[in-house]
């Protein structure tokens, strides 16, 4: 979990003992003999002494003991291996000091206390570790809730199992499950129409990823339809988010114009709301500078792209490094493509593949592409040597090291 949550926080539980003498912790990280069932690991913390408010403090002099307080939060800076034993992991932490990740890290988990409650049910825990990102332990919680759901009470069966869906990775089989809700729902006799535009978008974010996209334009068009009929304030977020699916789904379609006119509907309204996420309004600028890319408009794909990154870059509700390497790599994209700038096309492209190779969720296709820009880069400036040895990667990466 920790692998995929690189940029993201950690918060610890307990009253942690830590040394600032590197030898004297790593006995206890362990030589790594356990794995794959216990991993060794050695945290490596970097934190501000001068900062009087941070929960820290020396206490053992001896050992150079440093204490830091239950409920600290960590950012996760970066995960790899110990130079000198490639069996133990090396977790760099960082100690949080931004004020706005604080009062979001307050935020979640007040917010995770309220779905909680004073008494805490099995439905409850499942909607936790959803939000924690746990969608197969999260799935496990929802379907022990339905087994204990009475037959009869249909409305309940066809929430949780919409949430069943939720967690599946298979998309194949969560539009399945969607559908399932959806009949669940409709047999009703005042059936939650409200409920069922939701599922509508689900189908539609899950046909998609599918590349079914025919189908899900459909869905998201159903969705608009019912928060339209329902008199739902314009203003809201869900239509937001319904105008930014539309969007996407026109741009795939290879209907530009309808794809801008969708995004900048969604932009508008994301832009007045009082409730503002900003890495909502950051998936709207990228999506609106691609779809300008593709139009080869490139000084407009270039601002919104910018918009996004810095937006991502300021906002703490982006734990996901991939968003700000895919604002870096389609950037790169857009200087490389204008022609005007390869410095910092060849920037953009670096930062890019530097954020990528600490994820491990990243594929090598993408690492390959990235590889090939910046090839590509090198033969315009006829720096033929370096052109070759990037394409070599770019080879390694598609097909193994042999080739």
């Amino acid at each position: 979990m920790l692998l995929n949550n690189i940029g993201g926080f950690i918060s610890i539980n307990s009253f942690l003992s830590t040394t600032s003498v590197r030898n004297l912790a790593l006995p206890f990280a362990g030589d790594g003999s356990s794995s794959p069932s216990f991993e060794s690991v050695l945290f490596q913390i970097e934190c501000d002494i001068s900062k009087r408010n941070k929960p820290f403090g020396s206490t053992n002099t001896s050992e150079s003991e440093v204490l830091f307080a239950i409920g600290t939060v960590f950012r996760i800076e970066n995960i790899g291996k110990l130079e000198d034993n490639n069996k133990v992991w090396l977790i760099n932490l960082i100690l949080e000091d931004n004020n706005e990740n604080e009062r979001y890290m307050k935020e979640l988990i007040a917010s995770n206390m309220t779905m909680i409650n004073t008494n805490p049910t099995v439905e409850s825990i499942a909607k936790v570790l959803s939000s924690m990102g746990e969608c197969e332990k999260a799935r496990k919680y929802y379907e022990m809730t339905l087994q204990n759901i009475p037959s009869n009470d249909v409305c309940k069966i066809a929430h949780i199992t919409a949430c069943i869906g939720d967690c599946e990775k298979d998309d194949n089989v969560a539009l399945k499950t969607y559908t399932e809700a959806l009949k669940l729902e409709e047999q009703l006799p005042n059936p939650n129409r409200i409920f069922i535009a939701q599922l509508y978008e689900r189908m539609g974010v899950t046909n998609f990823k599918l590349s079914n996209y025919t189908e899900a334009l459909e869905f998201h068009k159903k969705t608009l339809q019912i928060y339209q009929q329902e008199k739902l304030s314009p203003e809201k977020h869900c239509f937001a988010l319904t105008y930014y699916n539309i969007g996407r789904v026109y741009n795939k379609l290879h209907d530009k114009r309808s794809a801008l006119t969708n995004l900048d509907r969604s932009m508008e309204i994301l832009s007045k709301s009082s409730l503002l996420v900003e890495s909502d309004l950051a998936l709207v600028y990228s999506e609106t500078g691609r779809v300008h890319l593709s139009l080869k408009e490139y000084d407009q794909s270039l601002m919104y792209l910018e918009m996004a990154l810095d937006t991502n870059n300021r906002s703490p509700y982006v734990t996901k490094k991939s968003l700000i390497a895919r604002n870096y790599y389609d950037i790169g994209v857009v200087l490389y493509e204008k022609g005007t700038d390869d410095d910092k096309a060849l920037e953009a492209f670096r930062n890019a593949l530097n954020i990528y190779d600490k994820l491990l969720s990243t594929s090598p296709e993408i690492l390959a592409k990235l590889h090939d820009n910046i090839a590509m880069i090198h033969c315009r400036r006829k720096k033929w040597n370096q052109a070759m040895q990037t394409y070599t990667k770019s080879c390694q990466y598609r097909f193994g090291e042999k080739h």
